[in-house]
């Protein structure tokens, strides 16, 4: 596993690590077919509008590896919306002064090369501890306000170039610090494909958003109860 350190603004982070992994390992984007790359150029204009600075980070990357940000975008945007084959869980549960969150990862063994725990303090944003399987984009994490989000698949019956999870998850950790604030993002984002986030934050405010394409829905701890869980179902 990784355990990238990158600090500053996002064009000089994204070049920093594309650099790294060109140098080190030889890093080129893998092969896509015509249609995932399709799916996420046309993503990838979207992101634009919605979030420009990753859209610097990903300049910075292609730059450090000799490529396109178009191809490089497109390679990000179009991961984990076709072949949605995660079985992850994650949990949340508050007592009286503390709040515990809990991940479990079923990944392939054949990705252990690509993990990443990342500590990313990006300029005017909240700095955060994240894991990941791809270099640009997260699947969880902390940030410096307490406020935790994470991800898990669901087999949906829709997809639409858009934001993918990554991008929630990296947007929720650079610029919440609440549950409310990340629901808010979360829900006003248009999302590529169908995913559960788990948000808890230092006050110990749960939520689930169960997130789709055709609609979201937020889901709370049932009347007593002080946990919250997803896998990969609504």
């Amino acid at each position: 596993m990784y355990h990238p350190r990158l600090y500053g603004a996002f064009y000089d982070m994204g070049l920093k690590y594309g650099q790294l992994l060109y140098e080190k390992a030889n890093f080129t984007i893998p092969p896509i077919s015509e249609h995932k790359h399709a799916f996420g150029l046309a993503s990838y204009e979207l992101l634009k509008k919605d979030y420009p600075e990753a859209i610097e980070e990903i300049e910075g990357f292609a730059k450090g590896i000799h490529d396109k940000p178009e191809n490089l975008g497109a390679f990000l945007l179009s991961l984990g919306i076709f072949e949605n084959t995660g079985q992850c869980s994650v949990f949340a549960f508050k007592n009286n002064d503390s709040v515990v969150v809990g991940r479990n990862y079923d990944m392939l063994f054949q990705f252990k090369k690509f993990t990443e725990s990342s500590l990313i303090a990006p300029k005017d944003k909240y700095a955060y501890i994240s894991q990941s399987d791809v270099f640009i984009g997260r699947s969880d994490g902390i940030n410096e306000k307490g406020l935790f989000v994470a991800m898990s698949f669901v087999n949906g019956t829709e997809i639409q170039p858009g934001v993918s999870f990554h991008f929630v998850v990296k947007k929720v950790l650079e610029n919440c610090k609440t549950t409310a604030q990340a629901i808010e993002l979360i829900q006003t984002s248009r999302v590529s494909s169908a995913n559960n986030f788990l948000l808890a934050d230092a006050s110990g405010d749960l939520a689930v958003v169960e997130s789709a394409p055709q609609q979201s829905v937020i889901r709370r701890p049932p009347h007593k109860e002080q946990f919250l869980n997803i896998t990969n179902q609504f």
